[in-house]
């Protein structure tokens, strides 16, 4: 997560003692017994849950152990839900003990960590459900916090309790929280700061943090939100920075934070979009383009799950600049902000066929381009099983049908040949897709046909590089003309 990043206090007692706790690493000294330090137990989605444990470094807690005490009223309050053994600490004190979904309750529970437990997973600890134990299998409880989410008759064991709104900052008690610093311990609820319920700060989520909460950061020191990127910040850089004038990105592994407009929207979802291949295609708008015309304005946000967006929205985007297999892209993306909807689109490129080299394209990739001219549906091989089709600016032949193989004039037939075509696809990556797509974007079916030798005009869309070829992902339908129909009856051939 590249959102900014600081330290933040609760409470005005945290804000005096944070000249001796920052870093909170420096905390560690003071640090003889293991700490609950950060914990999730729901979440966004399927549950991502952990606990996670803060001690000395490199320091042996098996004596130690976490149990989960049932709070829910009617639910056998008091017995151990989940009994969770510790190990060694790393080298900077963090103890992790990842679980699986659903380990935890999504209610109240309380969280002890005590010394030499020798109950067992189901036990009743509170007999008569008075919220006091009657039987305490251990030696000490060394540490304790709990969440109350509020349920009538519901029941805690231990402090500090964090219930719904106990921040300020939402009607619902905590899915997981952070001490802050790591290790920091008053017995009050304000040395706990709720994370993010969308899981900022996990890899793969973008999250929704907001000022007071605390990232996920399980395994790794605490940290607070403290800036929320937002539209109208800053940007890292340009898209034409990112594409560079070469075939690759100059930018490649690079965080980059980009705003831009929306020229195709091919996300999977459920809403009215241009495609499915788990993302988006963005383009600078025009005042904002550079005067390099080798340099691309475009570009995709491979962004799977993220807010769904449409063209002509300006977004935020903030994510990894990658090259996959050879197409540039912003990936494993921490943030989608839809800025404004509605706007103008940027200026199609014109692009015309044939080019002197097929990296001509390259300048064009992400882009939204359009080609003025009439090109011929020249081959559909593919057509029934991935959606494309080849279009050329007249009819082609095989070089070694018309030229010897080997010879100069098939291999300059064969560049030629390949000067002059480009590949209508249909801005889905699922094989033998059903509807089919017309390339007046229509559905293909016995009335709406294409044939051999047609030709279309105006075809737009975002030029595309998968699978070895550049493509144009269509956005609107193409201009048609059914100008080779198929004859009446077969041609008289004069035969008795």
């Amino acid at each position: 997560m590249t959102i900014g990043l600081h330290k933040l206090f609760a409470g005005a007692l945290i804000l005096a003692l944070a000249w001796v706790l920052m870093p909170s690493q420096s905390a560690s000294a003071a640090v003889v017994e293991p700490k609950i330090n950060e914990f999730s137990a729901s979440t966004t989605g399927t549950d991502v849950e952990y606990i996670e444990i803060y001690g000395a470094p490199n320091t042996d807690y098996s004596a130690y152990t976490i149990l989960e005490i049932e709070g829910d009223s009617g639910t056998g309050v008091g017995t151990v839900d989940e009994v969770v053994s510790l190990g060694t600490t790393d080298a900077d004190g963090f103890y992790l003990a990842s679980l699986s979904a659903n380990a935890l309750e999504n209610g109240t529970i309380t969280l002890l960590l005590v010394q030499n437990f020798t109950g067992a997973f189901g036990g009743d600890l509170d007999t008569n459900d008075d919220g006091t134990f009657d039987v305490m299998p251990w030696d000490t409880i060394v540490d304790s916090v709990a969440v109350n989410v509020g349920g009538i008759g519901d029941l805690t064991y231990g402090v500090p309790e964090l219930g719904p709104n106990y921040d300020g900052l939402s009607s619902f008690a905590p899915g997981g929280a952070s001490r802050y610093p790591d290790g920091f311990d008053t017995g009050a609820a304000t040395d706990w700061v709720r994370n993010d319920f969308d899981l900022a700060g996990i890899s793969g989520f973008t999250g929704t943090p907001v000022l007071g909460e605390a990232l996920n950061t399980p395994g790794a020191m605490n940290e607070l939100v403290q800036f929320v990127e937002a539209c109208g910040d800053p940007v890292t850089h340009f898209i034409h920075d990112i594409q560079g004038s070469g075939l690759a990105s100059p930018l490649t592994g690079t965080e980059v934070a980009i705003e831009a407009i929306v020229v195709g929207d091919f996300q999977n979802n459920a809403q009215p979009d241009n495609g499915e291949l788990n993302g988006f295609y963005v383009q600078e708008e025009d005042a904002d383009v550079d005067a390099d015309t080798s340099t691309s304005e475009g570009i995709f946000v491979f962004a799977p799950g993220s807010i769904d967006v449409s063209v002509g929205d300006m977004v935020r985007v903030r994510g990894t600049v990658t090259e996959f297999f050879d197409l540039t892209e912003i990936s494993s993306v921490s943030l989608v902000l839809q800025c404004s909807t509605g706007n103008a689109l940027p200026t199609a490129a014109s692009v015309t066929l044939p080019v002197s080299s097929l990296d001509d394209f390259e300048k064009y990739e992400g882009m939204a381009v359009t080609f003025p001219q009439a090109l011929y549906i020249s081959e559909y091989f593919n057509f029934d099983r991935f959606g494309e089709i080849v279009l050329t600016t007249d009819r082609q032949f095989q070089p070694t049908a018309v030229y010897e193989p080997g010879s100069t004039d098939a291999s300059n037939l064969a560049l030629a040949n390949s000067l002059s075509r480009i590949t209508l696809d249909d801005g889905r990556s699922n094989q033998n897709p059903d509807p089919a797509i017309h390339p007046n974007g229509g559905i293909f079916d016995l009335t709406n046909l294409f044939r051999g030798g047609d030709t279309v005009q105006n075809v737009t869309g975002v030029m595309d590089f998968a699978f070895g070829l550049y493509r144009i992902q269509p956005t609107q339908g193409a201009n048609y003309a059914s100008v080779n129909p198929r004859p009446a009856q077969p041609e008289d051939v004069g035969a008795p």
